[in-house]
């Protein structure tokens, strides 16, 4: 949403938050390794926003899951 439209994830993620909805996490970190994303960097993204939004305990279970992901 970001690179199309300039909406940061961390408003996203807020929004969905709110709504009590969990991200897909698996589909979008296959979007953004799609889009041309480096797991490094998507890695980063994450971890930054989940736990400003989530908090920490959320952000490591996503990030757990996701540095399995590399690829």
């Amino acid at each position: 949403m970001y690179e199309t439209f300039g909406l940061p994830l961390e408003v996203l993620l807020n929004v969905l938050r709110d709504r009590r909805m969990i991200p897909d996490w698996l589909s979008f970190y296959d979007d953004a390794r799609k889009a041309g994303m480096k797991h490094e960097k998507v890695c980063i993204m994450v971890e930054t926003v989940t736990g400003d939004v989530y908090g920490p305990r959320v952000r490591d279970e996503v990030m757990v899951r996701l540095r399995l992901l590399r690829r």
